[in-house]
């Protein structure tokens, strides 16, 4: 979807521009009180195995979600291997997502040099730039499934109303009982507008009538 094409794109970005053997974003699912990994880029490219959910507040993604604070890290020791990116890493830089005072995800990545305040400047942009892309495409997703479920209400209500309309007409023919096919036909003629069907037939048992 477009989110994840947008968060594959930060994060390749920033492996590009930033000298970074690797870039990770999490998104946090508040349901389940967890970060999924939803994008990476460099030394691991897959999202899934080690890592891939982490409890807010378990380790340190986690704690970046929990404290809502920017991390770094030059010693690796509380970070998964993989942030080690085979010894091309040196450094760890996490950047919580913040949209007014909610974390809704985490972005980091790990250095090829020590950690300059030029890196974490443009890390932090980025990662500005990620939190208002993601809730731009929030919105957007909120508000189609708002449009969808008012166009289904409507359509329910207009159904209901032919519904009323058509036994309203119905039964107005049976107070002035006029013919018994013209109300068979309206029957009929009710049922096809009210359900898919093409064509209606009605059938009725004649056993025990007499000849006039």
């Amino acid at each position: 979807g477009a989110l994840r094409d947008m968060l594959r794109r930060t994060v390749k970005a920033i492996v590009e521009h930033l000298d970074a053997p690797l870039a990770r974003l999490w998104l946090v699912n508040e349901d389940l009180d967890q970060l999924e990994l939803q994008a990476s880029a460099g030394a691991a490219e897959s999202v899934s195995g080690s890592g891939v959910r982490i409890a807010v507040g378990e380790g340190v993604i986690g704690g970046i979600a929990e404290r809502k604070q920017p991390y770094t890290d030059e010693r690796f020791d509380e970070l998964d291997d993989v942030w080690r990116a085979d010894g091309a890493s040196v450094a760890f830089a996490g950047i919580p997502l913040m949209v007014e005072n909610r974390c809704v995800g985490v972005l980091g990545m790990s250095t090829s040099r020590p950690l300059t305040t030029n890196a974490m400047t443009a890390l932090q942009a980025t990662a500005e730039t990620a939190a208002l892309g993601i809730e731009r495409v929030r919105q957007e997703r909120a508000t189609s499934a708002l449009l969808d479920r008012e166009r289904r209400i409507r359509s329910e209500l207009d159904h209901a109303l032919r519904r009323v309309d058509l036994m309203h007409t119905i039964g107005r023919g049976v107070l002035r009982r006029i013919d018994v096919d013209e109300i068979v036909n309206m029957v009929i003629e009710a049922g096809v507008e009210l359900t898919p069907a093409a064509h209606g037939a009605f059938f009725y048992n004649t056993t025990g009538t007499a000849d006039a």
